[in-house]
């Protein structure tokens, strides 16, 4: 039990990533983008339940459809997806999938690759989470004709 937390509505959240990354990618790479677009938040599980108190302060400044990975990382010490990442690690999970989790949140160190698992997911959670979108990133992969068709497709993920 997580005061101002659903685990019910992270479930949804992770679930609607995950559907709307892997039909982003190639084929070959839907099953893991599948994973980690499930797998993406789950440090936030751990996170929230390290310190009450901590995780009460956090809720009570959050910014509702923002990037709250700053003041995670003032409050915690640390942010969820270094968290996911180690609890991943922990578990043997594939790296493609511990680097998605540790950079769904860093567009910025996305730009160094291909068009793949991690940048489906960074893109996908920022469209369902309804994230302001990094520009370099839209221009770098050239998605500025497409992006409002995956806002689109986005929002039906949410409403189902």
């Amino acid at each position: 039990q997580i005061a101002d937390f659903s685990i019910e509505m992270e479930q949804l959240h992770c679930l609607a990533v995950a559907r709307l990354a892997a039909s982003l990618v190639e084929p070959n790479l839907k099953q893991d983008t599948l994973m980690a677009g499930l797998l993406h938040g789950i440090g936030k599980l751990v996170l929230f339940e390290i310190n009450p108190a901590l995780t009460k302060k956090y809720f009570k400044h959050r910014r509702p459809h923002a990037d709250n990975t700053l003041l995670e990382q003032k409050i915690f010490s640390t942010n969820h997806s270094h968290v996911g990442g180690y609890l991943l690690h922990q578990w043997s999970i594939p790296y493609p999938i511990i680097e998605t989790v540790v950079l769904h949140r860093s567009p910025e160190k996305l730009l160094k690759k291909q068009f793949g698992i991690a940048q489906a997911v960074y893109l996908s959670n920022a469209l369902i989470s309804e994230y302001e979108i990094s520009d370099k990133f839209v221009k770098h992969y050239k998605l500025e004709n497409v992006i409002d068709k995956l806002k689109d497709r986005a929002a039906k993920l949410i409403g189902s």
